[in-house]
């Protein structure tokens, strides 16, 4: 491992560190150096301010200096890409959540239904035709998902 004061990371080396997935609550290291990123967008949210702060720390500490002085704008691209795809995946990953949840609760729903109406026909209150007849099913369908209740 080369230091970044001595030697400038490649932009394909950085690019492949900052895609690399976290593991929650350890933050990543760069060639032994704390993720400078994760410390700005922790402060600043995935905005262009943390860009800045970011490359900012960069020029302050002497890290990439040579890499950034003529690579700045792409560096900057990069980052703003990556900013973008972290939050289009962690929106899709709430999406899925909800509609996972969702799907989840029309299970549950469409199963006590089940539970109780398959209860009533134990029950002898419904005869397993009316019971299926609310499900608006058949009635051997209604036999054949709640068999092991009845």
């Amino acid at each position: 491992m080369h230091n970044l004061v001595n030697k400038p990371a490649s932009l394909t080396e950085i690019k492949d560190f900052l895609s690399q997935p976290r593991v929650t609550g350890s933050p990543r290291l760069w060639r032994g150096r704390m993720d400078i990123r994760l410390l700005c967008i922790k402060k600043y949210g995935r905005t262009q301010e943390a860009i800045e702060e970011t490359l900012k720390i960069c020029a302050d500490k002497n890290l990439l200096t040579e890499y950034l002085k003529t690579r700045e704008a792409e560096v900057r691209g990069i980052m703003r890409t990556l900013f973008d795809q972290e939050r289009v995946t962690e929106l899709y990953g709430i999406q899925m959540r909800k509609e996972g949840m969702r799907i989840g609760e029309a299970r549950g729903r469409t199963e006590g239904i089940f539970s109780t109406l398959s209860g009533l026909v134990k029950d002898g209150i419904l005869t397993v035709p009316q019971a299926a007849a609310r499900m608006n099913i058949s009635a051997s369908e209604f036999r054949q998902r709640t068999g092991a209740l009845l």
